[in-house]
Order: structure tokens, then sequence, then C-alpha cells
């Protein structure tokens, strides 16, 4: 009787380690699915706003430099070359999404393996409980 329950003890102990693994998980799923989307929408925005103020400087030093010859082209040019790329365009940006895509693919993987993990050890308890063991 002692090592049944024992093996009863262990099996709710596995359970109870699935089921926090999980909460870690889920958590960190929460995290990763948030820098995701501040990278894809806050961050996008930001670029957005970016652009146009380029876009607003440029309309300026076209207005005050008229007449300026060559040397606007060249001002309009670097100011342009200072606007964001678009995340998805941005090979850093998306290098990055990219790897938060995979680990949040992980983490879903591993959840999933760990709620099968916990209904296995869930049957095996309630079998337990019902002395099917």
């Amino acid at each position: 009787m002692a090592l049944d329950m024992a093996t009863l003890q262990q099996l709710k102990s596995s359970q109870k380690t699935a089921k926090n693994s999980r909460t870690t998980l889920n958590k960190r799923l929460d995290k990763l699915y948030t820098i995701r989307n501040k990278l894809e929408n806050d961050f996008s925005n930001n670029i957005s706003t970016i652009g146009t103020r380029c876009d607003n400087i440029n309309g300026c030093l076209t207005n005050g430099l008229k007449g300026a010859g060559n040397n606007i082209s060249a001002l309009k040019q670097d100011v342009t070359g200072l606007k964001e790329k678009d995340v998805f365009r941005d090979e850093y940006m998306s290098s990055a999404r990219g790897s938060i895509t995979n680990e949040i693919s992980r983490c879903q993987n591993e959840i999933s393996s760990l709620n099968s993990e916990i209904n296995n050890l869930g049957n095996q308890i309630d079998n337990f409980d019902e002395g099917n063991i």
C-alpha cells in the first residue's frame, strides 16, 4: 500500500510541476506577443511619424532654399536617408521579429506537450483513485 501511495504522490507532484512549467511558458508567451505587437504596431507608427517629418523637412528645404542649385538636392537626399525602413523591410528588425515568432512557436509547442502530459497524468491519477492501477 505504501508503494501505491508513493506512486500517487509522484503522479501528483509530476502534474504540479508540469502545470507550473505551463504557467511560466504562458507568461513568457504573453510577453512575446506584447513585444511582437509593439514592434509591428508602435514601432511602425513611429517610423511613419519620422517619415512624415522628414518629408516636411524636405518641403521646407525646397521652399526655403529655392534657387540654391544642386546643394538642395544633396540636403534633401540626406534628410530622406534618415527615414527608417518598415519593420518588415529592415533586415535587423525583420530578423528580430523572426526570432520572436520562432520563440512563440517553440513556446506554443512546449505548452501543447505539457497539456498532453498534464492530461495523461490526470487520467493516471483518476485511474489510481478509482482503483484501476
